[in-house]
């Protein structure tokens, strides 16, 4: 599905004029002169769908704008209105979507957010920073689809658009889902997975806190006892298992306790023997002596320098063993000290299995009896939780799944191949980052100058054409503010535009910006590519059509 941009209009009430133009399917170009409006035009259709944009002086100048875009979707047919409003208490923002006979109100781009996913058909849902469930905002879902002349070219998909890093990972995710790679099921399926693991970690953390509640009321227990004999089974049996855990967990401290010492006596054995090497032996070989006449052997240089590099080599590997040796005599201390009080509990534990009625008082019984009946509660709860654990596991593991199943569209290959492409009709340097967050970004494209541009160029258009080809989601329309720098030699331009043409060409719907010079138009024109032409003149500005005219056209809309 595409989103095909048809109608687009301002409506400046305060100076009685307005901007009012229809664009078509293929390449629509946008022509004018410096100071003609083409940023400004390509700006506002952006905020109109509600963008953050920067330095939007039209909008900064005027707050009584008001902008209409007509759109259609896979045959449906839609207006939005978008103005700043004065009433107090309404916010900022105003949003009025129409489409079948009716339609919807918005004073925030929060909620407006929600209805326009419905519309592009976006179910997909992710984390913000503060780990709440939230759909992706315009900023994000234009992002990959908007070059602004000012602020897209410092790092991709960085800075067009302000207020967009409070989704994490949201580069990763934008890319992933408009070229096909990641569906909204995945990321269904990743919300899911995460919340139960949250769940897991709240679920270990209420087994852990119970079971310290019952260890410490077995600690102060002096005997097990019950009229009951089915009770006094359940409590002996409750005692019985702690102090079988214990018992288990002295004899893996014994083992491990025993491999680490095993590690402590081989590498102390091994640092000995590094020591007499570097200390002892090479020395004697660097100054060896006749076994005759005691006189000074001297070595070739060569031969020296090989024994000073394995001296240097095996003093690195001595300071490495030290400090493994280090952390393993750290790890016995501690092996020790748990072996230590689990030995105590143990003893603990057996007297109370063995305690009777002799030696203990009245008091104590009665407080052993009220501590063993909390103690049956709380076996019980740890058990349900337990089980709740082993639920919460299953399905993470059906999850994740479910996900390497949904993991296999790779098109990182096909990305690198139309940026090989790119990079070699442009005639600019290709190489890989050796770090990237993800696969659409493996490519270089923070060169220098005009390859810069050009690498940008290549980047955006790329990952556009798989975009374009993805019928799993609605794309929108690519739109590039002007892209002619100062610094760009006649070669330079011809061979940029040829590119830039020749792909924004086959696109469902484009916008491109360029200055009004016959040389540019005439390159263009000759490219045999069908265009919509939009000539800005810079004496008259965007606002060259009546105001009552556009307004009675919208009137049902407005009012």
């Amino acid at each position: 599905m595409h989103l095909k941009i048809r109608k687009f209009s301002i409506l400046d009430s305060l100076n009685s004029k307005a901007f009012h133009e229809t664009f078509e399917k293929g390449l629509n170009l946008i022509v004018g002169e410096k100071d003609s409006g083409k940023t400004s035009l390509a700006r506002a259709i952006m905020y109109t769908f509600g963008c953050d944009v920067r330095n939007f002086e039209l909008q900064n100048q005027n707050n009584n704008l008001i902008f209409v875009i007509e759109f259609t979707i896979n045959q449906s047919d839609y207006i939005l209105v978008r103005r700043k409003l004065v009433e107090k208490g309404k916010g900022k923002n105003y949003f009025k979507l129409f489409s079948d006979n009716e339609s919807h109100t918005y004073f925030s781009t929060k909620d407006f957010k929600e209805k326009l996913n419905e519309v592009l058909d976006i179910d997909l849902e992710t984390l913000d920073k503060q780990g709440e469930k939230t759909k992706l905002y315009p900023n994000h879902l234009f992002l990959p689809f908007y070059m602004d002349q000012d602020y897209s070219w410092q790092t991709y998909l960085s800075s067009t658009f302000s207020n967009i890093n409070f989704i994490n990972n949201y580069k990763k995710i934008v890319l992933e889902f408009y070229t096909g790679m990641r569906s909204n099921e995945y990321y269904r399926l990743s919300l899911r997975k995460n919340e139960q693991k949250k769940r897991l970690l709240y679920t270990n953390s209420l087994i852990e806190s119970k079971n310290t509640i019952l260890q410490e009321n077995l600690a102060n227990m002096k005997i097990i006892e019950d009229i009951d004999i089915d009770k006094f089974q359940e409590k002996y049996k409750i005692v019985l298992s702690v102090y079988e855990n214990i018992v288990n967990t002295e004899h893996k401290l014994k083992d491990k306790y025993n491999k680490s010492l095993y590690e402590h006596n081989r590498m102390e054995s091994q640092i000995a023997q590094l020591n007499q090497v570097i200390n002892q032996i090479i020395p004697e070989e660097l100054e060896a002596h006749c076994p005759n006449c005691n006189q000074l052997i001297y070595k070739k240089m060569s031969d020296n320098y090989e024994l000073l590099l394995k001296k240097e080599n095996l003093i690195n590997e001595r300071e490495k063993l030290v400090l493994l040796f280090e952390k393993n005599r750290n790890e016995l201390s501690t092996i020790k000290t748990e072996l230590k009080n689990t030995l105590e509990n143990e003893n603990a534990f057996n007297k109370k299995l063995n305690a009777t009625n002799k030696t203990i008082s009245l008091s104590e019984r009665a407080e052993s009896y009220a501590f063993s009946q909390v103690n049956i509660k709380l076996e019980k709860e740890i058990n349900e939780l337990r089980n709740s654990k082993y639920e919460i596991e299953e399905e993470l593991e059906l999850i994740e799944e479910q996900l390497n199943s949904l993991n296999k569209n790779s098109i990182h290959e096909k990305y690198q191949k139309l940026m090989r492409s790119a990079f070699e009709e442009l005639d600019i340097p290709f190489s890989y980052n050796a770090y990237y967050r993800t696969n659409f970004e493996s490519v270089n494209i923070n060169q220098s100058g005009l390859s810069k541009v050009q690498a940008f160029l290549s980047q955006y258009l790329s990952i556009y054409e798989i975009i374009d080809k993805n019928e799993l989601c609605t794309s929108l329309p690519m739109y590039i503010d002007t892209y002619i720098k100062d610094d760009f030699s006649k070669s330079d331009f011809n061979k940029t535009t040829d590119f830039l043409v020749s792909k924004m060409g086959h696109f469902t719907q484009s916008f491109l910006s360029v200055t009004d010079n016959e040389e540019t138009i005439n390159r263009i024109m000759g490219s045999g590519v069908e265009l919509n032409i939009l000539n800005l003149k810079k004496n008259r500005g965007l606002f060259t059509k009546e105001y009552e005219v556009i307004y009675i056209k919208y009137k049902a809309n407005l009012e």
